[in-house]
C-alpha cells in the first residue's frame, strides 16, 4: 500500500506515527516494494513472516478515515485509465469507497474487484460487494453498465439470490450502449433464471431472442449452447422429438467447430431421450460413442458419468461382464474425484449384481 495509507493506520490505531515507519523498516517488519500500479513509485508491505502474528484491528476502527484513505488510493491508483490494475488493488479501494460512499472510486473499481473475487472463489463476498455497490450507485442515480449488472446477476444467481439476479439481468438489458452479443448473453441468463422460477414459456422466449441474435452474428458455438437450453425445456414438456432435432443441430455445430468434447456431452443427452422413448439400441449407440470420445480425451468426470449409464445399460441388456467392468472403472474414477456419493451408489449397484450371480 502507499506509505500515506500506512500513516493513517498508525494515526488511527497507535495515536502516534513519529518515526514508526523508519523503525519498522529497520526491524524488517515492513518492506519496500515496487507499487503494483505505478512501477516508478515505492509502496510498503508487511513482511510475510510476521503477517500471521498481526492482530487485526476492529472492523470499524478505520471507518472515520475511509474517505481519506479512499482519496489517497484513488489518486494513486486510478488516475491513469490506460493502466490495468490488479483486482486486489480495486478490491482494496472498493472496501473503503463503499464506507466513504466515494462514487467515482466505486464506478472505477467495483466491476474489476467483484469479478476478481468471483474468479478466485470468493463468490459470496463478491455478491455482497456487488449488491452494496449497485445500491449506492442507484441511490445516486449514477449510470451502471450492462456488463456490471450482468456480472452481478450471474454471481448472485450462484449464491441463490434468484430475485436479485433476475432484477439485475433485466436492468442489464436496459443499457442502450450494450453490444448485440452482450444482449444475447443477458437473454441467455434471463432465460435460465426464468426457467428456475418455473416461467417456462417466458424462458423459451428469452432463449429464442438469444438464438436469433447469435444466428445473425454467426456465433455458432454460443447458439449451440442456447439450443441445449431449449432442448432441455422441450424434454421437460414431453416434446422429445423436437428436443432430439435440436440436439442433432448442436452436434452438427460441434463437429464443424471440431469440439468433440461438447459432441460427447450432447450424445449423452440424446441417449437419455432415446432410452426414455424405449429406443434402446439407438440409445446404446449414442452412449457408446460418447464414452469412447471421452476416453480418447481423457475426461475423467465424463468417463465416470457416462460410464455409470452405459455400464448399467449393458448389465440390464445381459452383457454383465462388460457392464461391471465399466461400472468399476467409474467407481475408481469417482474416488479420484472425491465424489463419495457416486462411489457409494456404484458400490451398491456392483454388490447387487455380484450377489445375483451367486
Amino acid at each position: 500500500m502507499p506509505a500515506e495509507v500506512l500513516q493513517i493506520y498508525g494515526q488511527a490505531l497507535l495515536n502516534s506515527i513519529e518515526n514508526s515507519q523508519k523503525r519498522l523498516l529497520g526491524f524488517g517488519l515492513l518492506e519496500q516494494m515496487e507499487d503494483w500500479v505505478n512501477g516508478q513509485e515505492k509502496s510498503l508491505m508487511v513482511n510475510s513472516l510476521v503477517t500471521t502474528a498481526i492482530r487485526l484491528p476492529p472492523a470499524d476502527s478505520l471507518d472515520s478515515f475511509s474517505s481519506e484513505i479512499t482519496e489517497i488510493l484513488f489518486k494513486s491508483w486510478c488516475q491513469d485509465s490506460d493502466v490495468n490494475r490488479p483486482w486486489l488493488c480495486d478490491n482494496e479501494i472498493l472496501s473503503y469507497a463503499l464506507k466513504a460512499e466515494h462514487i467515482p472510486a466505486i464506478q472505477s473499481c467495483a466491476e474489476n474487484a467483484v469479478e476478481g473475487l468471483d474468479n478466485n472463489f470468493f463468490t459470496i463476498k463478491a455478491a455482497e460487494l456487488a449488491e452494496q455497490a449497485i445500491d449506492l450507485l442507484e441511490q445516486q442515480q449514477e449510470k451502471i453498465s450492462g456488463n456490471f449488472y450482468r456480472l452481478a446477476s450471474d454471481i448472485c444467481h450462484q449464491c441463490g439470490k434468484v430475485e436479485l439476479a433476475f432484477d439485475y439481468i433485466q436492468k442489464s438489458l436496459g443499457d442502450k450502449d450494450i453490444e448485440p452479443v452482450e444482449t444475447a448473453s443477458s437473454q441467455l441468463r434471463l432465460g435460465r433464471i426464468l426457467k428456475q422460477q418455473g416461467e417456462i414459456n417466458h424462458a423459451l422466449a428469452a432463449f429464442e431472442q438469444a438464438k436469433s441474435i447469435l444466428t445473425d452474428l454467426k456465433k455458432e458455438y454460443d447458439m449451440a449452447i442456447v439450443l441445449g437450453e431449449v432442448a432441455r425445456i422441450k424434454v421437460s414438456k414431453g416434446e422429445v422429438d423436437e428436443a432430439l432435432q435440436l440436439h442433432q443441430e448442436r452436434i452438427q455445430v460441434f463437429e464443424q467447430l471440431g469440439d468433440i468434447g461438447e459432441k460427447a456431452h450432447t450424445l449423452w443427452g440424446i441417449s437419455k431421450i432415446l432410452l426414455q422413448k424405449d429406443e434402446v439400441q439407438k440409445g446404446y449407440e449414442c452412449l457408446a460413442e460418447s464414452y469412447q470420445i471421452l476416453i480418447e480425451l481423457g475426461r475423467l468426470d465424463g468417463i465416470c458419468m457416462v460410464g455409470l449409464d452405459l455400464g448399467q445399460l449393458l448389465v440390464q441388456g445381459g452383457h454383465k461382464k462388460d457392464g461391471l467392468e465399466i461400472l468399476k472403472r467409474s467407481q475408481k474414477g469417482f474416488k479420484k474425484l472425491g465424489q463419495d456419493a457416486y462411489v457409494e451408489q456404484l458400490e451398491e449397484i456392483i454388490k447387487e449384481q455380484l450377489k445375483s450371480e451367486n
